[in-house]
């Protein structure tokens, strides 16, 4: 098991390697793409173990009987956490599959170790492998804390189990925990991880830029996207011709004005910038009515690193690290101008603004965030943001800088469950992120 010592890189043959954990519900969702990129490219890749650590950054909880009775998260933890269920669980959902959340913190090395096992004895089962795990993990049927139910588990995939108890015990248990050992330093921390030419994409949203890579870099790059799984619809639209396929565009369009759009924003935020364009172009394709509103967020410089930290601080370092990385990777991939600062500005009476305007503040949403990310300018500075007004073509008053409104905007978001943004209302669904994109155009496509 040699194969496992470097965290980088995969072994001769091997084009990507993937990590996930059975008890991550996003890794859940990410498997079958995953596998049907396998088929696609005719190739299997490196998928390794990692055991998440939940506690040392998301704190930790545990419930009975749907009651949480023990729990040391905070509010912002809780809301992020509870986002994540709903979020996976309607996108398993499309998938066929059901999502319950789980009572516990449950350790899922053993059912890891039934990975490693399976990659040495039976490569090709491993998708029967994980198919026999996850699924009843997930609705709560399955003990993966139980190495009798993981080695039935390895059996009904079609995989020798003689031995697996030892294993785990002993090898498989090494090979694990120095595969876990290593992650952190490697900026590894979460799954599902792809790495893909050394490179590391965090998150099965990274998926159409690690197809992109694998297939040779054709064209332009991809941005973050969850993927839908609809190939027959794909297929259909290829096999219109262009006649039709436009014909068929003006009709949806023509219906759309009437779909309502919440989109809640900072413009100090990285990842509302970002989807700023897609946005734009969505709303240009399919007219769409939309109620920007401003939701102040946390954005912090990241720490710097420290001899004695623990756990969950490294974690958090290297989470923050690698998710401003991947910020300058999509922007420079899109050509967007992007230049993150040493210490995150204030952008309250730019919000202000936003909060108050009674017009159309399209022009103005555009000008705010150029003015942070390309031109460096203080957004809670009274003189810039008076003339960001006028830049936007729009009349200044004292009155746009007032704060009750951007309060009754924040008690608008929390309410729906807004905890960070860009988000997306939409059918009174909540979409956090631009990776939700492809699901929020079927459902104006899809309008009626």
């Amino acid at each position: 098991m040699q194969r496992y010592k470097s965290p980088l890189i995969a072994t001769a043959g091997q084009p990507a390697i993937v990590y996930i954990d059975i008890k991550s519900p996003y890794a859940f969702v990410a498997l079958k793409p995953i596998f049907a990129l396998e088929r696609e490219l005719g190739v299997q890749f490196d998928w390794r173990p990692l055991t998440l650590d939940i506690p040392s950054y998301l704190g930790s909880a545990k419930k009975k009987a749907g009651k949480v009775v023990e729990s040391n998260r905070s509010a912002s933890q809780w809301s992020g956490v509870k986002y994540a269920y709903r979020d996976a669980r309607r996108y398993i959902e499309r998938q066929g599959y059901i999502l319950k959340g789980t009572e516990k913190i449950w350790d899922s090395s053993i059912a890891n170790i039934g990975i490693l096992w399976v990659i040495e004895h039976a490569r090709d089962k491993l998708e029967a492998y994980l198919e026999a795990v996850y699924p009843l993990f997930w609705r709560r049927e399955l003990d993966i804390e139980d190495v009798a139910v993981v080695a039935a588990c390895i059996t009904t995939a079609g995989v020798c189990a003689d031995g697996f108890e030892a294993f785990q015990a002993g090898i498989g248990k090494e090979v694990h925990d120095q595969l876990q050992g290593q992650l952190h330093h490697n900026n590894i921390y979460g799954v599902p991880t792809y790495v893909v030419d050394g490179q590391i994409l965090f998150g099965r949203e990274h998926l159409p830029l690690a197809r992109w890579h694998l297939t040779g870099k054709q064209g332009d790059a991809p941005d973050i996207a969850y993927e839908l799984n609809s190939e027959a619809n794909l297929q259909l639209k290829s096999e219109l011709s262009p006649k039709l396929s436009a014909e068929l565009n003006t009709e949806l369009n023509a219906n759309k004005s009437d779909i309502k759009l919440t989109l809640f924003i900072d413009f100090k935020s990285p990842a509302a910038y970002l989807a700023l364009k897609p946005t734009l172009d969505l709303i240009k394709t399919y007219h769409l009515d939309v109620n920007w509103l401003p939701f102040p967020t946390k954005q912090s410089a990241i720490a710097i690193e420290q001899d004695n930290e623990t756990k969950g601080e490294t974690h958090r370092r290297v989470r923050a690290v690698q998710r401003q990385q991947m910020h300058e990777m999509y922007a420079k991939l899109s050509n967007t101008p992007m230049h993150f600062r040493p210490k995150p500005g204030n952008s309250d009476l730019a919000l202000n603004v936003l909060a108050n305007l009674s017009v159309d503040p399209t022009t103005f949403v555009s000008r705010a965030y150029d003015a942070y990310w390309i031109e460096g300018k203080d957004l809670n500075d009274a003189v810039v943001v008076e003339q960001l007004v006028t830049d936007a073509g729009l009349h200044f008053s004292a009155e746009l800088l007032q704060s009750k409104a951007i309060d009754n905007s924040i008690e608008q978001a929390q309410a729906q469950g807004v905890f960070e943004v860009p988000a997306f209302v939409i059918n009174e669904q909540v979409f956090i992120g631009r990776e939700h994109m492809p699901w929020l155009k079927e459902i104006v496509v899809n309008h009626d």
